[in-house]
């Protein structure tokens, strides 16, 4: 079973130095719980293997032989590259868009959305 992470690892240093920055109330958290967590803080798995929850906006390649990877950030994107939005954007309508894969001259391979959703702390 594969899993989607965020690299916290890259962003520890600056997240360290950003916790340092804020007005916490209570103030013991800074360099208490939330404090002791960021310096011990690892790569974060944010995708999970459920049904509820926030569709995770990446559609791949059905056809390995062409490869193929897109991630949304935004309803335009979607928009552009499907023509056309389901009103609800939740699973099971948001698996319904499909579309052929560009990368593939005959056409047969189909971008799918990947099952995962958002980890709720994300």
């Amino acid at each position: 079973m594969s899993s989607w992470f965020v690299n916290v690892s890259a962003l520890k240093d600056r997240l360290l130095a950003r916790n340092q920055e804020i007005t916490w109330v209570p103030g013991h958290v800074r360099d208490g719980a939330f404090g002791k967590w960021l310096e011990g803080a690892k790569d974060w798995s944010i995708s999970r293997n459920r049904f509820w929850g926030t569709p995770i906006p990446v559609w791949k390649s059905d056809d390995p032989a062409f490869s193929r990877v897109d991630v949304y950030g935004s309803i335009e994107e979607l928009a552009a590259d499907f023509g056309e939005v389901p009103a609800d954007l939740h699973m099971p309508e948001i698996d319904n868009l499909t579309r052929p894969n560009p990368d593939d001259p005959s056409g047969k391979s189909t971008m799918r959305r990947v099952g995962d959703v958002l980890d709720c702390w994300f």
